[in-house]
């Protein structure tokens, strides 16, 4: 028998219920959360906007992964690098302003377009959005990079059309991961990803630790092979590989040094993958041994 199809909300492959119930369910969510947001005023974008800084995909991505197992996650990590590579360039390249310093509610640094917080949201939920097709899913991927681009207008840091650049970035980006995940082994995308994000911050800003991070995945993907094979380890591993980058990550918060953040980057990397894998299977092997 061929291999099950999952199904995709681009192809119709929801049932009729699911395909009207998602983009329902994305407008209703979404007057609530522009009500909330309204209300609670420009606190509430300051928390927003958390949804596109370095902290959250810290936090996101490794669930994100373990969720999505080996081979989906990998194509999340490549989209992710590669928009945020992207994004750099063409900030260098076209040197956009942003609104007037004396307007912004928050700090920001570097030319106006594309938005960075738009285009890596839309980007990490625009791929999930395809890895694991639900109405769920779909909500987020249209909800999340909305309102964290709306946020960056809110705050004053961004012009509409800045958001719009970011927000066509991303989902680009995530689209183009998803094809070529699969068809290209997971090592192949994750150098390719690597090579394509070096020559774009080759030509920009030269971030280390956005080359860094899919060098550390690819050591990270050979151990969890090895350990756990092809499966996802699920949300609880995840929340494990989180906290293994924050712990890994932090020296590069710490020390303002860029061979200590091209380490730290790629260290955080790689244990957000590896020890997830490594603490369960030495947890089984402890069980099997007292049992």
């Amino acid at each position: 028998m061929g291999k099950r199809r999952e199904p995709s909300p681009l192809a119709g492959g929801w049932d009729e219920t699911a395909r009207l119930r998602g983009p329902a369910l994305a407008a209703v969510a979404s007057v609530i959360v522009a009500i909330l947001v309204y209300a609670l005023g420009v606190e509430a974008w300051r928390i927003v906007t958390f949804g596109g800084t370095l902290p959250f995909y810290l936090l996101a991505l490794p669930i994100a992964f373990h969720w999505l197992g080996p081979r989906r996650g990998v194509g999340l990590i490549a989209s992710l690098a590669v928009t945020v590579a992207a994004t750099d360039a063409l900030k260098d390249l076209l040197d956009l302003p942003r609104p007037p310093r004396e307007l912004w509610l928050v700090e920001a640094e570097g030319p106006g377009f594309p938005s960075g917080h738009a285009s890596s949201s839309a980007s990490f939920w625009g791929y999930l959005a395809l890895a694991r097709p639900t109405p769920y899913t779909f909500i987020a991927s249209i909800l999340v990079p909305g309102l964290v681009g709306a946020s960056r207008i809110a705050l004053n840091v961004h012009y509409p059309h800045d958001v719009a650049g970011g927000l066509l970035l991303g989902y680009t980006m995530a689209a183009l991961a998803w094809a070529l995940q699969a068809r290209l082994s997971p090592y192949t995308l994750l150098a390719a990803a690597t090579l394509a994000a070096g020559a774009l911050e080759a030509l920009s800003f030269a971030r280390l630790e956005v080359v860094a991070a899919p060098l550390g995945s690819l050591a990270g993907i050979a151990a969890y092979k090895k350990l756990a094979g092809e499966e996802p380890l699920g949300v609880k591993a995840g929340v494990m590989g989180s906290l293994a980058a924050l712990a890994l990550g932090a020296p590069a918060a710490a020390l303002e040094d860029e061979i200590v953040d091209l380490l730290s980057t790629a260290t955080a990397a790689f244990g957000a993958i590896a020890i997830p894998p490594l603490a369960l299977t030495r947890a089984r092997t402890y069980r099997r041994r007292e049992s």
